[in-house]
């Protein structure tokens, strides 16, 4: 992969993972706020109700890495797909097709 390009997807990585712990930490204040006894699931639940397909891309990178597009699409299966759940899986099969002789690896170590 060329270097600009290598950098570009750094990049894109990077924004995905911020829009998700940006929005993570939002709902987990709103759970604290809300007086939750169990905040981490609370928020969880608040995450799933509101978030943006990119916020839910940042989501698969930070917990899957590398794995990301695999473990999506092995909770979509058999699932009729949404516009959103759509989206979501061209961008991860798009940053698996760039990424893959990324010595990055979907920003690991994040």
């Amino acid at each position: 992969m060329v270097r600009k390009e290598k950098e570009k997807m750094i990049t894109m990585c990077d924004n995905y993972l911020s829009l998700y712990k940006n929005k993570w930490n939002k709902c987990y204040t709103e759970a604290l706020e809300n007086g939750s006894n169990d905040p981490d699931y609370d928020a969880s639940i608040i995450f799933d109700e509101g978030c943006s397909p990119e916020e839910v891309v940042g989501y698969y990178l930070y917990y899957y890495e590398e794995e990301a597009l695999r473990q999506w699409r092995g909770n979509i299966e058999g699932l009729e797909l949404n516009k959103n759940d759509r989206k979501i899986d061209e961008i991860l099969a798009s940053l698996q097709v760039h990424c893959t002789d990324c010595t990055y690896k979907f920003c690991r170590n994040r």
